[in-house]
């Protein structure tokens, strides 16, 4: 599948824009592709060395751009090139390089003064994409950041090696979990530029959904889109025997407390991993439990995180306390919040609605792969409406008092 979209043209296509910032290019490589992936990759990512293009090579045909772009600097002899691809799925393709780009500039700014200010690649150009007859792909130009994924540490690392790289992802991520958004970002979903070259809120880059006054109100967005979508897919029909719809279609009126509800449990910054992934085993259950809980030395022996190149889970857990970094077990309430965050995905499950993953799959499995989705979503919803009703009567009680 992706070899037959993009790369074949990427190249043609990313040297002429090179060109039109006065850049040659002496060499280009795909970078992290895998042209038997049977999902459409988000980005394609190149690695390019360039060198100033001359006006005796013939090809400069226009003036390099002169202003400076929102979140950029200027531009260096090697970068890499970041291509969108417009058939990914589950991206709001309008926004999302741009929100990607502004997530890098607060990024560097909660890292400026720290030891840590190199990790964050620097953006030379970049470009939303363009919809319609002459369609372009949104594309990013960033340096070239020489090492390995976390994911791909070598095994030889030793013990105080693994514990060094743990400790230092902590770090980064306590910086950027406590540093101050600028008050320009005045709610809650996605982030862009406005005209005067500051980071403001915006529309989510994962979905439509948002900006939003709070995390709550962002969710029930996320919830009610995921809804009515539901709706109309065939294999779904808006889950009918679970009830979701006057449950979640109807409850913005003022009758109905589920925003109240949600919103009363999602008064902090952050995410938590949702129960789609948990419910499918045993094992990820009662990891996910101690994600929550952090009970890592409670989990019986088959269900513990493996070790891996960086360490196990419990590890990073220690080492991120130390940090100082919020985690799950701080959030009030983090199950309720967890199970909101996480119904998106439940009302559309991937092995149903994701056409790659459902392509091929016979009658019989679907129709078994739809009970099991159903018997996870009612068990969740049904935990919900319990911690619902219990919300209702102590809201009551205080209000009586």
């Amino acid at each position: 599948m992706n070899s037959a979209t993009l790369p074949e043209g990427g190249i043609s296509f990313l040297t002429s824009v090179l060109q039109s910032y006065g850049l040659k290019v002496s060499n280009i490589d795909l970078s992290q592709y895998d042209p038997d992936c049977p999902f459409p990759y988000n980005n394609f990512l190149y690695d390019i060395i360039v060198g100033p293009l001359h006006a005796t090579d013939g090809l400069l045909t226009e003036k390099p751009p002169s202003i400076q772009q929102h979140g950029c600097s200027a531009l260096p002899p090697n970068i890499n090139r970041r291509i969108a691809n417009s058939e990914a799925q589950g991206l709001n393709h309008p926004i999302v390089v741009q929100n990607g780009i502004a997530a890098m500039a607060l990024a560097r700014q909660a890292l400026n003064d720290t030891a840590y200010r190199s990790i964050v690649p620097e953006v030379y150009a970049w470009s939303p994409g363009s919809e319609g007859r002459n369609a372009q792909p949104g594309w990013s130009l960033m340096d070239h950041k020489s090492g390995v994924q976390v994911a791909e540490t070598p095994d030889e690392l030793s013990a105080p090696e693994r514990e060094g790289v743990i400790r230092q992802i902590a770090e980064v991520f306590a910086l950027i979990q406590g540093f101050e958004v600028p008050s320009t970002i005045a709610e809650v979903g996605g982030l862009g530029f406005d005209d005067q070259g500051n980071i403001v809120s915006g529309p989510m880059a994962t979905c439509a959904a948002g900006p939003a006054r709070n995390c709550g109100t962002l969710i029930l967005e996320r919830i009610r889109m995921a809804m009515e979508e539901a709706e109309t897919h065939s294999a779904i029909r808006g889950w009918p025997e679970v009830g979701l719809r006057c449950w979640i279609l109807t409850s913005h009126t003022s009758e109905a407390p589920l925003d109240d509800f949600a919103t009363s449990f999602m008064e902090f910054e952050g995410n938590l991993p949702g129960p789609a992934a948990a419910s499918k085993d045993k094992s990820s259950a009662v990891r996910w439990s101690a994600i929550l809980s952090a009970k890592w030395k409670d989990l019986p022996l088959e269900s513990k995180p493996k070790v891996d190149a960086v360490g196990d889970t419990s590890a990073l857990h220690k080492m991120f306390r130390q940090a100082g970094v919020v985690i799950p077990q701080d959030i009030r309430a983090a199950a309720i919040v967890s199970s909101l965050l996480g119904l998106p995905e439940m009302i559309m499950p991937a092995l149903l609605c994701n056409p790659v993953m459902a392509a091929g799959r016979k009658e019989e499995q679907r129709l078994r792969d739809r009970e099991e989705a159903e018997g996870d979503l009612r068990s969740v919803v049904e935990e919900l409406r319990k911690e619902l009703s219990l919300y209702e009567r102590m809201s009551s009680d205080a209000s009586s008092a």
